[in-house]
């Protein structure tokens, strides 16, 4: 794969991972706050889908070596 369409892989990883957290600790303090518009689960499964994808097609991002 591209370079581009790696990095994008890997920032679409990060930013859904780092929302389901964000938004499960929000719905967990104030019940409904999220899920009354948007299941929490889809960052979840997002960020399942995007890092199961660097996974099998991520190369050396970065500059950085496995």
């Amino acid at each position: 794969m591209k370079p581009f369409t790696l990095r994008l892989i890997a920032t679409l990883f990060r930013v859904s991972a780092l929302s389901y957290v964000l938004f499960w600790a929000a719905d967990a303090m104030r019940p409904g706050f999220v899920s009354r518009y948007v299941s929490v689960h889809l960052f979840g499964l997002l960020a399942l889908v995007f890092g199961t994808l660097f996974a099998v097609y991520g190369e050396d991002v970065g500059g950085r070596s496995k």
